[in-house]
């Protein structure tokens, strides 16, 4: 089953329409100039649905199918940039068409165990599919770490990005597996439910005092004083960033 699934989401999207494989359903892949297939599934227009967006996954009740996954290769970043107190950093992002596909997918096979998240849970479940998928394709953790320092460095851009930032979770994911280990588990809901515990950001208000400590000590539009009730936080969300910040040479400690 492994197999088939992994041959199943290395089919070519050169014209535009793929099939790839879900957990227990395949899932259809439209590129947005292609989205005839995918409409026949869906009763909305998908070109209002998508917008502006670089990638969205549908969930369907469908017996047969997961849903469809709608990509936008024109709309998905290059790079990822930030001011970090007034120098410019900037990270190179690369894959990004196949590692959007792997989040969606993420979200599709969440859709499919009938469990409620929140909205940000939703992402970090979809990000740490995203890294389990890299594991299995590429038998590395190259572009997982790609993934963090890009997660990272949107917050320092803006900490709104605070939906998408998923990195202690991907931190946790890194500690606790290997991309050996990870190749030999073929149910990613195992993986979920070990780490799941243990992720410190899906606590709303822990995960809403990041961002505050965020604005607060990091964003160019707000002053450094931390208040008191935010300052036993500074050294985890150090620890987080530190990685980020030895890709430009910058000391948190």
């Amino acid at each position: 089953m492994l197999a088939a699934a992994l041959l199943l989401s290395q089919l070519s999207l050169s014209h535009g329409v793929a099939w790839v494989a879900s957990h227990t359903k395949p899932a259809l892949v439209c590129e947005v100039n292609y989205l005839q297939p995918c409409q026949q599934l869906i009763d909305s227009d998908l070109h209002s649905l998508l917008g502006y967006r670089a990638a969205m996954a549908i969930p369907l009740t469908h017996p047969s199918y997961a849903g469809v996954v709608l990509l936008n290769k024109i709309a998905m970043p290059t790079e990822q940039s930030a001011y970090w107190y007034l120098n410019s950093i900037s990270l190179t992002l690369d894959k990004q068409k196949q590692l959007s596909l792997w989040h969606e997918l993420g979200h599709l096979h969440q859709s499919l165990s009938n469990t409620v998240l929140t909205d940000y849970q939703h992402e970090v479940y979809a990000d740490l599919y995203m890294i389990w998928r890299i594991a299995l394709s590429q038998q590395d953790f190259k572009l997982a770490w790609q993934q963090y320092h890009r997660r990272n460095i949107a917050m320092l851009d803006d900490p709104d990005n605070i939906s998408h930032w998923t990195v202690p979770a991907i931190a946790l994911m890194l500690e606790h597996y290997s991309p050996t280990a990870l190749v030999q588990i073929t149910d990613f809901n195992q993986i979920w439910q070990q780490l799941l515990p243990q992720i410190e950001t899906l606590d709303i208000e822990r995960l809403s005092n990041y961002q505050r400590l965020f604005k607060q000590q990091y964003h160019a539009s707000h002053n450094r004083q931390v208040p008191r009730y935010l300052q036993p936080l500074q050294q985890s969300l150090s620890l987080y960033l530190q990685p980020t910040m030895n890709l430009y040479q910058f000391d948190l400690f």
